[in-house]
């Protein structure tokens, strides 16, 4: 049901996408989505992590926020383009995803990467490549 008291409620429920019902996010409005530089990610990341819908967010992801798991930052560097929709790399994708939730569960560095198959030095190279716009 549509809060009619509250314009801004009211007005967002009629532009929101679809899947955005089943968003985990949407339990969590003491996390700032779209974060100020410098601003820690990782509980966000940890919240996107477990999210059911968050293929279709990262696909309506907007240019800057935290939209299925990535920073704006991070889904114009795995779709190599300057926006978000430029067809993304889905190994890539799937390695950030796999960091991520990883890093959400305490693992160290030495297990993520021996589960990725990686050295230490490619894990660290990939993160700083990709990393949330929060440490740019």
């Amino acid at each position: 049901m549509i809060d009619v008291d509250d314009p801004l409620t009211a007005l967002l429920s009629f532009i929101r996408p679809a899947f955005h019902a089943d968003a985990a996010c949407r339990e969590h409005p003491e996390l700032s989505w779209f974060p100020e530089r410098g601003e820690p990610t990782k509980a966000q990341l940890a919240v996107c992590a477990g999210c059911l819908v968050r293929d279709e967010c990262r696909e309506a992801g907007e240019l800057v926020g935290i939209w299925g798991g990535l920073s704006g930052r991070a889904r114009r560097a795995v779709s190599g383009g300057s926006g978000p929709h430029v067809g993304p790399r889905r190994a890539t994708v799937e390695r950030l995803e796999a960091i991520a939730s990883m890093r959400a569960r305490g693992a160290a560095s030495a297990e993520i990467a021996e589960r990725l198959g990686l050295s230490l030095a490619g894990l660290n190279s990939l993160e700083r490549r990709y990393r949330s716009d929060d440490a740019a």
